[in-house]
């Protein structure tokens, strides 16, 4: 309980902290072969400061929040942003709850954020974390990825 605390509490930090980022920087994409994992992105910020950070809110069907499917998505993201030294994304399942109002749950309040990735360019470190289920915890099954 305390460790899902911690880490939402930090993806809302990092998410606050994008929102404070200039938010008309282009985004340089790198092309990819890999296919599925899509998605839509809702909300990109990038950091002013170093390390660059940048943060996404995107969103995907729900039938596809499995482990497979944010598997695949993993990758492409990681494949797709790969110039950037930080990568932080918040997944959500509908467009209408993609927003910082939706990272800021209290006791008792619905979650709306079905997941989160994350990925260090510098230190190769990769996680990914989801819900089972809309209004579970958004860290319910988390991931190292290779």
């Amino acid at each position: 309980m305390r460790k899902s605390k911690i880490i939402r509490l930090a993806v809302w930090f990092f998410t606050l902290v994008a929102i404070s980022f200039a938010q008309n920087d282009e985004v340089k994409k790198c092309k990819t072969d890999i296919k599925g994992g899509n998605y839509k992105v809702v909300f990109s910020g990038k950091s002013l400061k170093s390390p660059n950070t940048l943060s996404l809110f995107i969103v995907v069907k729900p039938k596809n929040i499995t482990s497979e499917y944010l598997y695949k998505l993993a990758k492409r993201l990681k494949s797709e942003y790969c110039y950037e030294e930080k990568l932080i994304v918040s997944i959500f399942d509908n467009k209408k709850y993609a927003n910082i109002d939706s990272l800021k749950v209290k006791k008792g309040d619905k979650n709306y954020l079905r997941g989160s990735y994350s990925f260090d360019n510098s230190s190769k470190k990769e996680y990914l974390s989801f819900s089972s289920k809309l209004g579970n915890p958004a860290d319910e099954i988390k991931l190292v990825l290779p």
